[in-house]
């Protein structure tokens, strides 16, 4: 049977990108008056979309080009893009406009420092670490990122982007930063970051008012940031979702040195002293620039 499969069976690889945000009465509302429908699950996307696929079919296929599919013959580029772009902006949204007082991601990607903040990252730390994509205008797809973070149509929440961080963090920030060390190049928005996921744990800890964490992970969570008031950086010694990454000493730096700015100047304050130092889009010779 696995040599059958083997010869006769394909299963191309597939990337989307569309942002969908959590269904809500409203949108149940909205459609029952617009059109009549009653839909206890509506879906609600934003008008951009991608669709990559591998084109590896044993009996042929559609002309899916037709419909707007991007044919390719390796579709990990176009993940790894989206993945350390789309995702991981998202990741670095969530946990600074949660602490700084935000629920909406149109709101945050309103504000001139957090657009700042995310072209900086991508530009000068995600982007750096991705294989050439073809076809694709990176420095477009990164100012596009930002227009669509930015449309209130969608009314998508920081508290949906920040949902089981402890799968997404490692997932989609944590291997920029590990690349980014082997290429000596830029970590300090990715670390500001990191160091907003243990500062909003910490609140939770604390009673803040800020969304309730929702994570698998939660108890190792909270118990690693509990210990990091005795041990500066022990929330990074989570082996689990850190390896030995925690532990590189780059790294643990440029984190304790976010923690100290998020805790001295909170999380605006942290992002001006971010842009201060220089670390902005228009700077450095990494921008548009992947390995």
């Amino acid at each position: 049977m696995g040599a059958w499969i083997a010869r006769e069976v394909a299963f191309p690889n597939s990337m989307v990108d569309r942002i969908t945000p959590m269904t809500t009465d409203g949108d149940r509302e909205a459609l029952a008056a617009q059109s009549g429908i009653e839909d206890g699950w509506p879906v609600v996307a934003e008008s951009f979309t991608q669709w990559v696929l591998e084109d590896h079919f044993t009996l042929g296929r559609p002309p899916l080009e037709t419909a707007g599919v991007q044919v390719v013959r390796d579709v990990e580029p176009y993940e790894l893009m989206k993945l350390r772009l789309l995702n991981a902006s998202h990741q670095a949204l969530g946990y600074l406009g949660l602490l700084a007082g935000h629920t909406y991601v149109h709101e945050v990607c309103r504000l001139p420092i957090f657009e700042d903040f995310l072209l900086g990252y991508m530009a000068r730390e995600a982007v750096p670490a991705l294989r050439p994509v073809p076809g694709m205008d990176l420095d477009a797809y990164q100012h596009g990122l930002i227009e669509r973070f930015a449309s209130p149509a969608i009314q998508d929440t920081l508290a949906r982007l920040i949902f089981d961080g402890s799968e997404r963090i490692p997932k989609f920030l944590l291997p920029v930063v590990r690349e980014q060390l082997a290429l000596d190049g830029e970590i300090s928005h990715a670390a500001l970051v990191v160091a907003s996921w243990a500062a909003y744990l910490e609140a939770v800890d604390g009673g803040a008012p800020v969304p309730p964490l929702q994570d698998q992970r939660a108890a190792a969570l909270l118990a690693a940031v509990r210990r990091e008031t005795a041990q500066s950086g022990a929330f990074l010694d989570l082996r689990e979702l850190f390896g030995d990454l925690g532990q590189h000493p780059r790294f643990r730096a440029a984190y304790l040195a976010a923690r100290e700015s998020l805790r001295q100047h909170g999380p605006i304050g942290a992002l001006k002293v971010l842009h201060a130092a220089g670390h902005t889009a228009s700077a450095g010779p990494f921008v548009g620039q992947p390995r």
